[in-house]
């Protein structure tokens, strides 16, 4: 009998060569991001901060959010680290949330300490060899432990309000070229659809909102992970014209697939092939 697939942290470097903005970023689980070289700016809500080198940048999941990669000395590089729900849920209940200190910090961006510093490295070390999957959740939850008496590790594993959109994200994720329809995934749900509508409505959702915020999401992952032209990577995210995926892409983020990738590119990157501007 196959044993079940235990899920683990999952790492995205990212490296840039020209400043470039992006709108409406959604985060499908939380996540953490260490800045190596230049500066972010990160508009949530209300909030603005400015995360230079060797901070790092907390991403609770289902945030929306708006950054700025700025960078310094001719490049921006940062590592992104995504933690998977089994794994916090997990965590909660190992380490109960004790009462945030007085005083702690709100702010969604911190300096690292040698202890982080200590279990960043030793956690990307285990991603890279690789280890077995318990012993990499061990190493991402050592670094959550760190994160506790500072009341930093509260922004990763606060519990979201909209459970209904988060599990229509987490099931369009398996699938994004998929095409998805509300009955289908009401049904998957063991709900009817009339049911789903109703409720994503109270959530302030819509179900194509969901789909193509999931699409765009995961379009936008593949144009800085990796030089797949963008043709490509438009329709593996489920869009069959290339013109409406370059028009919602623009909506969303506020530039082009193929500014962003002319953004990243590195000066000996192959020059990946696309029609798109």
């Amino acid at each position: 009998m196959p044993q079940p697939v235990i899920p683990v942290p999952t790492l995205q470097e990212i490296s840039a060569r020209q400043s470039h903005q992006l709108r409406r970023v959604t985060l499908f689980s939380p996540a953490l991001c260490l800045i190596r070289q230049g500066s972010k700016t990160i508009q949530w809500g209300e909030r603005c901060e400015v995360a230079g080198e060797a901070s790092l940048v907390l991403f609770p999941a289902g945030s929306e959010v708006c950054m700025a990669n700025q960078p310094g000395g001719g490049y921006y590089r940062a590592e992104m680290l995504y933690l998977p729900a089994a794994l916090l849920q997990q965590f909660r209940r190992r380490y109960p949330q004790p009462t945030p200190p007085e005083g702690a910090s709100r702010s969604c961006c911190l300096a690292m300490t040698p202890t982080l510093t200590l279990l960043w490295q030793q956690l990307l070390q285990g991603l890279r060899l690789p280890l077995a999957p318990t012993l990499l959740n061990h190493l991402a939850e050592g670094l959550l432990l760190a994160l506790q008496p500072s009341g930093h590790s509260a922004l990763l594993l606060h519990e979201r309000h909209d459970r209904l959109t988060e599990q229509i994200q987490q099931l369009l994720l398996l699938d994004p070229a998929h095409a998805w329809q509300a009955g289908e995934v009401a049904q998957r749900l063991h709900m009817a659809e009339s049911t789903l509508r109703r409720r994503l409505s109270a959530e302030g959702k819509s179900f194509r909102d969901i789909l193509d915020e999931v699409r765009l999401g995961q379009a936008l992952l593949a144009i800085q992970s990796g030089n797949a032209p963008i043709g490509d990577i438009a329709g593996q995210s489920g869009y069959a014209s290339p013109s409406r995926f370059t028009a919602r892409f623009v909506r969303r983020y506020g530039l082009t697939p193929s500014a962003l990738r002319q953004a990243l590119r590195q000066p000996d990157a192959p020059q990946a092939g696309s029609a798109l501007v």
